[in-house]
């Protein structure tokens, strides 16, 4: 890493940016305090690195054994809104991507909601519901997971009108 004036060499990728936290990434050990990459080198690795299936499985695992060890803050966090919201977009995501089984059903369903935060702020702030202790429901079923098309209610009624759907497809 080169500095003149004021500017510094990426050694990545060769750019040159000003020696300022902005374009390089805060380093204690380095003389002039900075990264030797720029901070877009460093995000365009980190990213890759983070794809790569030995940190994947690493991070599952890692969450494993922190679930295991840490079960009361789980629970507890998902007695929030906030985390039931979590658990049911993770699992509209889990069914879409594997249709396979009891969620074949959901083969050319998609999930329209962008993030999770689209998703939980639809929930809270246009159906205006607290989804602890109900279920998921689309109206349509022929639609995907998308704003106007989702509702939540008891299993009972979930499960009586799954039933109902069932018959009339088998009537006709």
């Amino acid at each position: 890493m080169k500095t003149d004036n004021g500017v510094t060499t990426c050694t990545k990728c060769g750019a040159e940016h000003p020696a300022t936290t902005e374009f390089f990434v805060p380093c204690r050990r380095k003389v002039n305090g900075l990264s030797s990459w720029c901070r877009f080198c460093t995000r365009a690795y980190s990213s890759a690195m983070r794809q790569t299936e030995y940190i994947k499985e690493y991070n599952k695992a890692y969450q494993l054994k922190y679930r295991q060890q840490h079960p009361e803050k789980r629970k507890k966090y998902d007695g929030t809104i906030k985390g039931q919201l979590q658990r049911v977009f993770g699992s509209i995501q889990f069914r879409i991507a594997n249709p396979v089984g009891r969620n074949a059903c959901y083969k050319n369903v998609k999930n329209k909601f962008k993030s999770l935060d689209e998703f939980r702020c639809y929930v809270s702030d246009v159906l205006k519901v607290d989804p602890r202790g109900l279920q998921i429901h689309r109206i349509d079923s022929k639609r995907h997971y998308e704003p106007g098309n989702i509702t939540f209610m008891v299993a009972s009624e979930h499960t009586r009108l799954h039933h109902a759907q069932r018959k009339e497809v088998k009537i006709v």
